[in-house]
């Protein structure tokens, strides 16, 4: 069965809000509880910072890669064993893919079986299976080629000789199924795509844009809409006893306000069966239709979302997808830019991700090998936290202009505003560094950058742009 695509859950992106937003509470005191028995995910202070989602196009490339992914994350989410890799042509056991190497160069490594709560590209299941709008059709998404399905459904279905009672029990039988075809992979649980938001379908009869009603032919408000496909969580974690992760925040924004709907994606880190969720819009988005920075209101949000859910204790995956249409060299500054941000708000909870391809449909050119995650970046070690703030406020320089962290072996510095620059320099723009504590940046470097030359060096990774630089140094 293929892997049915993310689609975006809001429909509405909302990008500037008054800052006191920031201080919105999200005023739930009941969290979700993780299965017994259920694995833990390694912490990410010090380590161990990165999450990779991967399409069932995707698979590792060699063992060198394979290896340092491993070394680097703390979860994995594919949808088949084979995507481990494996040399030559795949005998179809789970020895001759590179997991047992994973394992060995990181035993604690999560593997997650992607699969989605809503949506699934199958015609021939039982009718109530399926949503239907106010003139009882079906839904579907022409973007990925799927119908709307229901969760609340108990027909029988059988399939190799498994019956499932409803549309939940068949998702857990597709992931038991898959437990047993690749010994010991899923170890970590279950992926779930579009937990939550407002469904993107058309109706199958007429072709246009619709909605799904309930049983008494109204329209789902967003809170009954959460607490339906959030069921299938609690479901799932309840039957398999695994952790359940939910592709549900979006972005900092939707965090805290809801952008535009009436239930901030902050609740679903409450809500039953959910152990972590994705905010898959993190700072940027593949379908935005630009490459520009974000605002500075923004930014503050995604940073500040990422501080809140770890005060909470509930785990986050962040994924930084930059506009199909970006520029190798928007990427590279994406890249540096993101991940800065990120260690900015980590406090041992969160997980990044960044996916420079081009998904279905967008218009740009398609990349592939989003296993850059490998990239020598991720391995710079400036150490763990020395603070732990409550507020990104605590970490700001000069009355905002830029923001400072304190690691055990190093600083990070991350200005996105365009004003200036703390160390001295006239940059023209915004910048993010990364500098050991222990060592100054050397003289020389600083000479390169200010006159807009790219380095790199075992000791200092840059990114010399005309907007703004990005500094990683290994001191």
């Amino acid at each position: 069965m293929s892997v049915a695509a993310e689609s975006h859950s809001r429909s509405t992106i909302c990008t500037r809000l008054p800052l006191a937003c920031l201080a919105l509470a999200i005023g739930l005191t009941i969290w979700a509880t993780p299965a017994l028995g259920a694995p833990s995910l390694l912490r990410s202070a010090g380590g161990f910072r990165l999450s990779g989602n991967y399409t069932n196009t995707e698979t590792i490339p060699n063992l060198e890669t394979a290896l340092t992914l491993a070394r680097t994350h703390a979860l994995l989410v594919i949808s088949q064993g084979w995507q481990l890799g494996f040399e030559g042509s795949w005998d179809g056991t789970v020895s001759d893919t590179y997991f047992d190497e994973m394992m060995a160069a990181n035993p604690r490594l999560l593997i997650f079986r992607y699969l989605n709560a809503m949506y699934d590209p199958g015609r021939a299941f039982p009718e109530s299976w399926y949503l239907h709008n106010a003139a009882g059709h079906r839904l579907f998404n022409p973007t990925y080629g799927n119908y709307l399905m229901d969760p609340r459904s108990t027909e029988a279905y059988t399939e190799e000789d498994v019956t499932s009672q409803g549309w939940v029990q068949y998702l857990e039988y597709l992931f038991r199924k898959d437990v047993a075809r690749f010994p010991g992979v899923f170890n970590g649980g279950i992926w779930l795509d579009d937990v939550g938001g407002r469904p993107h379908v058309i109706d199958v009869v007429t072709s246009q844009p619709s909605e799904p009603v309930d049983q008494s032919g109204r329209r789902w408000t967003d809170a009954t809409w959460e607490a339906m496909t959030t069921s299938v969580t609690a479901r799932l974690q309840s039957e398999t006893q695994r952790l359940v992760f939910a592709n549900a925040l979006l972005s900092g924004n939707c965090y805290f306000t809801g952008c535009g709907g009436d239930v901030p994606t902050g609740s679903f880190l409450s809500a039953p069966g959910v152990d972590g969720a994705m905010a898959e819009a993190w700072l940027t988005a593949w379908y935005n239709s630009t490459a520009r920075m974000p605002s500075i209101l923004g930014w503050r949000q995604d940073v500040q979302m990422v501080i809140d859910a770890n005060r909470r204790g509930r785990s986050v995956q962040l994924m930084t997808a930059p506009p199909a249409l970006a520029s190798t060299r928007q990427i590279d500054r994406w890249r540096l830019y993101a991940y800065s941000s990120f260690l900015l708000a980590n406090s041992g909870r969160s997980y990044f991700q960044f996916a420079p391809n081009c998904r279905p449909n967008c218009g740009g050119p398609t990349r592939t090998g989003t296993f850059e995650m490998a990239d020598p970046l991720y391995s710079i070690d400036i150490g763990t936290p020395v603070q732990n703030a409550r507020s990104i406020n605590a970490y700001k320089r000069a009355r905002g202009r830029y923001f400072v962290r304190r690691y055990s072996k190093g600083k990070v510095w991350v200005n996105p505003t365009h004003i200036g620059c703390p160390m001295g320099a006239s940059f023209g723009g915004s910048f993010f560094v990364l500098q050991a504590a222990r060592s100054g940046l050397p003289k020389r470097l600083i000479a390169d950058l200010i006159a807009g030359r790219s380095i790199v060096a075992p000791e200092v990774t840059t990114a010399c742009c005309r907007d703004w630089q990005a500094i990683v140094n290994a001191g």
